[in-house]
């Protein structure tokens, strides 16, 4: 999970999973990545809008819409 989500710019967002999160990967709306993170970080320099975070786990991979206001 994702949290909190939407996120207000400036502010920290975290991901939880009952799985270990091995990395982080962080797309744009155009579906370019623009940076790997980790368990939580500040979107400070994000700009706003619509992005989607693929989380790669031991058991696999998901992705989460994440909206930065």
């Amino acid at each position: 999970s994702v949290y909190p989500n939407p996120v207000n710019k400036g502010s920290e967002i975290t991901f939880y999973s009952t799985e270990k999160i091995g990395t982080i990967d962080l797309y744009n709306s155009l579906g370019e990545k623009i940076k790997t993170v980790n368990n939580s970080f500040n979107t400070q320099e994000l700009p706003t809008g619509i992005y989607f975070a693929k989380i790669n786990t031991s058991k696999g991979t998901v992705t989460k819409k994440i909206i930065v206001q």
